[in-house]
């Protein structure tokens, strides 16, 4: 899930959507299906830019809500959820939210960690039932719950959709394991956002709770937050009402698709319910609202642990825009979504904005800055680097130095070995020179010039034009993605195979071990 996923409910005019107002609240009952939170005045500039957005054609739909010290300011959807049957999209409409999944993941291992039955600092092989992952560096006690949690494991970047019309039944998870259940980097040392990690972390749910991760999400964490639009996808039919995903190229529907297993993905969610979700992490939960988390576990999640992990907590990025205001959010973006949740907890400030396409970032970094504007003084520029359109460079550890022209003397030379994927082994040569230039050659392809991204004594980071020919990567046209770390005549990290295919619009990223010797 890459790219920024803020996604703006699009909230049009009676006159050309016929979607009458209505105030309501998000206490109590549902408000009724196709009725709105009329706009706060503030925010009017913001609507008319939203409904531009969807006039335009840039989107379908899009769903807002917007709550200020606990009281809803707008609560309004317009466009259509599905084009070929003419449905409206309304507030209670449930999209696919991509990665903001993760911090509903984290909730649920959270409370399992309340309750006694989860050490966050305990390895997290201890609660996979048996699922083990391969070390390529240092121990399952090094992979912890709470390194996992922060992306900070060693897991690589993993990013693969399964498309039910080509493959009804998925991958067991114990296969994606097996292919891509790595630790390339030492734990704790740098930031790396995985997928996989999270999927892992739904299996932890389900081996601690004994309930599977659909059931427990259902009941231990939407019911009691009210959430009654909220679901987990399980390959079935899509949730009754559900907004269809579109291709932003052709506009012709996403088919029905899920990645390997749960946890970093595959919720379905309406703006309605997902406000009431950070108004609850926003330690401002709603009347009817029951608690399943406390304060204290809530403020944890959005911590900086360590220090100098400036990035992700428990489930959530975090910022800090230009007026010195924390942002804590998450973005969702995957196939034919775009989606964004942000809060200010110093504002008492939540938003979700809901999008059934793929949709550009600046578009949808207007909606959010515009929102910022109208209800904080002074505010409209929130970086959010930690959001899904960065993510790309997250994927691979933070060098510790700023990137060099010139590689230093200690990565200068013939390098020799191998790419390790799933089912083969790839004979590989780098020659790294002291003026910068970078050749990459694997066996039986042609050398390649690699475009280097950053470079120091002890890190490199670039991506060349070439194959890892596994099966998995065939349907998509791929290059590769160096991420190594020198220590002293080895260079080790991973090669990953980062992928577009054109026929289903969407992207992969498929990671395997590499490890050289200076010649």
């Amino acid at each position: 899930m890459r790219r920024l996923a803020l996604l703006a409910t699009v909230v049009g005019t009676p006159a050309l959507f016929s979607i009458p107002g209505c105030s309501c609240s998000l206490e109590g009952d549902r408000t009724p299906a196709g009725a709105t939170v009329a706009v706060d005045p503030r925010l009017a500039h913001v609507r008319e830019l939203v409904v531009e957005e969807v006039t335009s054609g840039a989107t379908p739909s899009l769903s807002l809500a917007v709550a200020l010290d606990g009281e809803v300011l707008w609560e309004e959807a317009f466009g259509l959820a599905d084009k070929a049957r003419g449905t409206l999209a309304t507030p209670h409409t449930m999209y696919h939210l991509g990665s903001i999944a993760k911090p509903m993941t984290a909730t649920a291992v959270m409370q399992l960690a309340e309750a006694g039955l989860v050490d966050l600092d305990a390895p997290i092989e201890r609660y996979l039932g048996g699922l083990t992952l391969h070390y390529r560096v240092a121990s399952p006690e090094e992979v912890t719950v709470r390194r996992v949690l922060q992306h900070r494991a060693g897991l690589p970047p993993h990013n693969q959709l399964f498309f039910v019309d080509e493959e009804p039944e998925g991958r067991p998870l114990h296969e994606t394991v097996r292919r891509y259940g790595q630790i390339l980097f030492d734990p704790g040392q740098s930031f790396i956002y995985s997928n996989l990690g999270y999927q892992l972390l739904a299996r932890l749910v389900e081996q601690v709770s004994g309930m599977p991760f659909p059931r427990y999400m259902r009941e231990r964490v939407f019911a009691p937050l009210g959430m009654a639009d909220a679901e987990v996808y399980t390959r079935d039919a899509l949730p009754t009402g559900a907004a269809l995903s579109y291709y932003g190229v052709n506009g012709e529907p996403v088919p029905q698709n899920t990645s390997a297993y749960f946890g970093n993905g595959d919720v379905y969610c309406s703006a309605h319910d997902l406000l009431r979700f950070a108004l609850f992490h926003l330690d401002n939960p709603l009347p009817d609202q029951r608690g399943v988390l406390a304060d204290s576990t809530i403020a944890s999640m959005r911590r900086q642990e360590p220090p100098d992990n400036t990035e992700y907590g428990l489930g959530w990025w975090f910022d800090v825009d230009e007026l010195g205001l924390r942002l804590v959010y998450h973005g969702g973006q995957t196939t034919g979504v775009s989606n964004l949740l942000v809060m200010t907890p110093s504002q008492n400030l939540a938003y979700v904005i809901l999008a059934n396409t793929d949709y550009d970032a600046e578009r949808l970094l207007r909606i959010h800055r515009a929102i910022r504007a109208a209800l904080i003084p002074g505010s409209g520029e929130a970086h959010l680097a930690g959001s899904d359109s960065a993510q790309s460079e997250a994927d691979e550890p933070a060098p510790d130095e700023s990137p060099a022209p010139q590689l230093s003397e200690g990565m200068v030379g013939e390098w020799q070995g191998q790419i390790v994927a799933y089912d083969r082994e790839i004979e590989l040569t780098l020659v790294l020179d002291s003026e910068g230039g970078a050749i990459a050659k694997l066996a039986g392809q042609p050398e390649q010039p690699i475009d280097l991204s950053y470079a120091s004594d002890s890190f490199l980071l670039g991506t060349f034009a070439g194959s890892i020919p596994t099966p998995d990567i065939a349907p998509y046209d791929h290059s590769v993605r160096l991420a190594v770390v020198r220590t002293g005549t080895t260079l080790a990290g991973q090669a990953t195979a980062v992928g577009w295919r054109e026929d289903r619009q969407t992207e992969c990223e498929l990671s395997s071990w590499i490890e050289l010797k200076r010649k």
